[in-house]
This record gives C-alpha cells, sequence and structure tokens, in this order.
C-alpha cells in the first residue's frame, strides 16, 4: 500500500487528494466541535494567556530561516508558546489556540493554491499543536511535556506533508522552485515528504530541546498557570520532590551528637 501511494499515478494521487481533503474537513470540524462543547466556559485569565502565548509564537515566528520562495523557515522555537499553553490548559484551548496561531499565519503571508492545501497548511497544521497536553495523565512531568511537544510537532508535519503534496501535485516538483532541484522520477508525495523534512526536523529538534530545558525547571514548573486537577498534582509533586531532596536535614553521627551532649554536662557541674 505504502508503494502505491509513493508511486502512485494521476489517478490515484487525485483520488488520494480527495480523500484526505475529506478526513481534513472531518477532522477540522471535530476541533471546533470538540473546542465549543469541552470549554464552553472561559475565563478571563485563559484568555489572557492564550492572547500572551499566542502573540509570542507570532513574534518568534518572524525570526527564522527561510528554506525557499514556498514557504517553510526554521523558526526561533516559535511553537514552544503554543505547546506550552496547551500543557497548562488542555488540548481544547491548545486546539483553538493553534487555530488563531495559524490564521494569522496565513494573514501574514495570505497566498494558497487551493482550499485543501489551505486547510492542512494553515488551519489544521497550526491546530495541532494543542495536541501537546494529551500526555498529562503520565506522572512524570519532563516526560510528558517532551512526548507532547514530540506528538504536536509530528502531527504539524504530517499536515505540512498533505498540503506539499496538493502543491507539488499541481504545480510538479520541478516547476514549483523548490530546494532540491531535478527530481526525475521522483512522486509528488515523496518530494513533499523530504522538503517539508527539511525545515520540520530541525524545527522540532530545536522545539523538543526547548521543552526540555524549560521542563527541567523547578522555578518554571512552580509558576505555570495549570488549570487541569490531576496535572496540577503531579507538576505540584515533581515542584515539592526537589525542594526537598534541597532542603533535606543534615544527619549528624550519633557518636558526635553524643560527645557533645556529654561536654555540655561536664561544663554545668564545673559551674
Amino acid at each position: 500500500m505504502f508503494y502505491g501511494l509513493i508511486c502512485a499515478d494521476e489517478y490515484d494521487t487525485e483520488r488520494l487528494i480527495g480523500v484526505l481533503s475529506f478526513v481534513g474537513v472531518i477532522a477540522l470540524s471535530l476541533i471546533l466541535l470538540f473546542v465549543v462543547f469541552k470549554n464552553n466556559k472561559n475565563n478571563t485569565t485563559v484568555l489572557a494567556y492564550g492572547a500572551i502565548c499566542i502573540a509570542l509564537s507570532f513574534g518568534l515566528s518572524l525570526i527564522n530561516i527561510p528554506i525557499s520562495l514556498l514557504g517553510g523557515s526554521i523558526t526561533l522555537a516559535s511553537m514552544v508558546p503554543i505547546i506550552l499553553f496547551a500543557y497548562c490548559f488542555g488540548i481544547g484551548r491548545g486546539l483553538m489556540a493553534g487555530l488563531i496561531y495559524g490564521i494569522l499565519q496565513f494573514i501574514q503571508s495570505p497566498y494558497f493554491y487551493n482550499f485543501v492545501q489551505f486547510l492542512f497548511d494553515y488551519l489544521l497544521a497550526f491546530s495541532v499543536l494543542g495536541l501537546a497536553g494529551i500526555f498529562f495523565k503520565i506522572k512524570n512531568v519532563r516526560v510528558s511535556m517532551i512526548l507532547g511537544a514530540l506528538v504536536a510537532c509530528l502531527a504539524r508535519y504530517v499536515c505540512a506533508t498533505v498540503a506539499g503534496l496538493v502543491w507539488f501535485y499541481a504545480y510538479g516538483p520541478v516547476d514549483s522552485l523548490a530546494v532540491f532541484g531535478s527530481t526525475a522520477g521522483m512522486s509528488a508525495f515523496v518530494y513533499s515528504l523530504a522538503y517539508n523534512a527539511v525545515y520540520m526536523l530541525p524545527e522540532t529538534i530545536i522545539t523538543v530541546g526547548v521543552i526540555a530545558a524549560l521542563s527541567a525547571s523547578k522555578q518554571l514548573l512552580h509558576v505555570l498557570p495549570i488549570e487541569d486537577p490531576l496535572r496540577k498534582k503531579y507538576v505540584a509533586e515533581a515542584t515539592e520532590e526537589g525542594s526537598f531532596e534541597s532542603e533535606a536535614p543534615i544527619q549528624i553521627d550519633e557518636s558526635v551528637q553524643k560527645e557533645s551532649v556529654d561536654n555540655s554536662d561536664d561544663s554545668e557541674q564545673v559551674k
């Protein structure tokens, strides 16, 4: 089956794009329904943190290394604020924050080939960053955050690959002025996998590295505005364990302690 996908002829590729577009519309609809019914109450604190994280992600995305004229760039850990927001406030709000961030990315450079490419390149590609909060039941906070970041990056890579499939199928890898130059014998699917890996692989390494460093900081974990009770409990336990280790009582040897007591008794008798 996989061989059939990467070596698909024109009819097979068109059918694949049709199926993926249908799946994308269903996925976006489910995201919106999940957000509406899961988070029917929003307080000022959540909205404020969401706005800050979206603004931070957008600002960090402006510091980038472009890959080609077609888009795709290595940024200064621009996904990290959205991932942290999803970890603190849950998947539903994380999906919505990612969706808003994706719309802002489109407004920044409003260009797309068709609705399917727009759906996967902007709406879904950034919405799935909200999946970073999916592992909140893992007690090890650091593992939970790192796995969440990996899933979010992988989901974005999948969406970007689908968008690239639509683009490269329409224009052809050579005519698209992409980074690999001549691509004789390479299908649009394989070309999209390779093209998006060029920037998503280093972007993932940067993102996961920053998340790993932040999750190791007890001070940061202590101030995270976590809402989920279970996640809050695990983070509290992690911070308490760290403080307990640093403030452990000094063990005094029993012989030394006994000698000090005897000396104090002798000094009292002399008096």
